[in-house]
């Protein structure tokens, strides 16, 4: 029960991270690159809960990914560093720029757009592989899918994500 609490502890100061570095590194694309994009006439309050389950989802899904996953360190921020920004930015301003004659969005937005996400990729990976519990260099390699154990026991197939040593 315990652990269950410490996870989702993580998860949320995990959404709070994103949060504020999301919105952090918005401004500071906007600052650069202005971008001169309209923010929805949505109420404030509604496009802010918008936002911060969007980022409860985002961290979820991470938190998932770099639990389960045998890699850490270095190798570990990289890979999730490439997710981040490849899938949700990268990718997204190609489609963009393909179909910007529907869009009508100007370059500069598209470039504030892409530095914001790069700075957000840059700084939010390595808190969140921090979060995760995989900063530090790897113990003794593990089979996928498989919880290690001493020497004289046998491996025990891994049924949950929440069975891994916490930090």
């Amino acid at each position: 029960m315990k652990t269950i609490f410490i996870h989702l502890g993580r998860i949320l100061l995990g959404t709070i991270l994103l949060l504020l570095i999301w919105m952090i590194s918005m401004s500071i694309a906007e600052y650069f690159i202005p971008s001169h994009l309209q923010v929805s006439e949505a109420p404030e309050g509604l496009l802010f809960s918008r936002f911060l389950l969007v980022c409860l989802i985002h961290v979820i899904l991470l938190y998932v990914t770099i639990r389960l996953s045998v890699w850490s360190g270095v190798r570990l921020m990289l890979t999730v560093f490439l997710l981040i920004f490849m899938i949700q930015y990268f990718l997204s301003m190609i489609e963009a720029v393909w179909f910007n004659e529907s869009l009508n969005m100007p370059v500069s937005g598209i470039s504030s757009l892409l530095l914001s996400g790069f700075l957000l990729s840059l700084f939010f990976t390595p808190l969140m592989v921090w979060i995760g519990g995989k900063i530090g260099k790897p113990g003794k390699p593990e089979k996928p899918g498989m919880l290690h154990v001493e020497k004289n026991q046998q491996n025990i197939p891994r049924t949950d994500f929440f069975d891994r040593d916490l930090i």
